[in-house]
C-alpha cells in the first residue's frame, strides 16, 4: 500500500470510556492491487476526511466490529471520502461496513466498484448517508442487510448503477446478523425521519432503513446493465474456451 502523505497510526480495538477529541485521518492511499486500501476494526470516535482510496482487489474501505458482535464499532464519520477502481469482478465493495453503529457518510463518492456495492452494510444501525455521489458501478449502490436498521439515505445521486441503486435487504448468513436475533435482513422502509436529523441514541427503538430525496439516472442504469451482461457473456465464453 502506498500513500501520498506520510502514514498515520490508526489504533484499532481500543475503546476509551471517554474521548475528548476524535481521531482524525486525512490521506490518499493506493492499494497497489492488494486486498484492501484501509481496514479499521473495532474502532470508536474516528473521523475519516479528505481521503482518496484507489486500486484494491476486494474492498477500498472496510470498517467492522472485529467479530465482537456485542461491542460494535461506533461513532465514525466519513466526510469527503472518494473510493474508486475497486474489485476484480466478484463481490467486491468500494465501502464495506459490518457491525457499525452511529455513523455518518457525508459528501463522499464511490465509483467504478467492480460487481460489488458502493456501500454494503451488514448489521449496521443509526446511520446517515447524505450528499454522496455513486457512479459507474457494475454492481449496486447502497445495500442494507444482516439486521441493519435506522439508516437514513438522503439527498444522494446514483448514475450508471447496473443493479439496484438502493437495496433494503439481501442475502446474509444467519451467523453474521447483528444483532443475532434480528427479525429480518432489512425491514420494509416505513419510517422516514426528516432530512438533517442525527442518528438516534442506542436506547432508541430500532427502525427500518429509509430513503428519500435521492436521484438515479435511468439511462445510465441501462448502460450499466448492458455492460454487466456483456461482462458475464465474456466470462462464459472464456470458460468454454478452456
Amino acid at each position: 500500500m502506498t500513500f501520498e502523505r506520510p502514514r498515520q497510526t490508526i489504533r484499532c480495538g481500543e475503546r476509551p470510556s471517554a474521548c475528548a477529541r476524535p481521531l482524525t485521518v486525512a490521506l490518499c492511499g493506493d492499494g497497489d492491487g492488494g486486498p484492501e486500501v484501509l481496514h479499521l476494526s473495532d474502532v470508536a470516535y474516528v473521523v475519516l476526511q479528505h481521503l482518496v482510496l484507489t486500486n484494491a482487489a476486494i474492498n477500498g474501505l472496510n470498517i467492522d466490529d472485529g467479530g465482537t458482535f456485542d461491542t460494535p464499532a461506533h461513532h465514525v464519520v466519513l466526510r469527503d471520502v472518494e473510493v474508486r477502481d475497486i474489485g476484480t469482478g466478484g463481490n467486491n465493495d468500494c465501502i464495506k461496513l459490518s457491525g457499525l453503529d452511529d455513523y455518518f457518510v457525508l459528501d463522499s463518492r464511490a465509483l467504478r466498484c467492480n460487481a460489488g456495492d458502493a456501500i454494503d452494510h451488514v448489521g449496521c444501525h443509526r446511520g446517515f448517508i447524505h450528499g454522496c455521489a455513486f457512479s459507474d458501478s457494475s454492481g449496486g449502490g447502497i445495500q442494507m442487510k444482516g439486521g441493519s436498521s435506522d439508516i437514513l439515505v438522503h439527498g444522494n445521486t446514483f448514475t450508471d448503477i447496473a443493479a439496484r441503486a438502493i437495496n433494503a435487504g439481501g442475502s446474509t448468513g444467519l451467523p453474521y446478523f447483528r444483532p443475532v436475533d434480528a427479525p429480518s435482513r432489512a425491514p420494509r422502509p416505513t419510517s422516514r425521519p426528516r432530512a438533517g436529523t442525527r442518528p438516534r441514541r442506542a436506547s432508541a427503538p430500532s427502525r427500518p432503513p429509509a430513503a428519500r430525496s435521492n436521484r438515479a439516472s435511468r439511462r445510465g442504469a441501462r448502460r450499466g446493465r448492458r455492460r454487466l451482461r456483456a461482462r458475464r457473456r465474456r466470462r462464459v465464453h472464456a470458460r468454454r474456451r478452456r
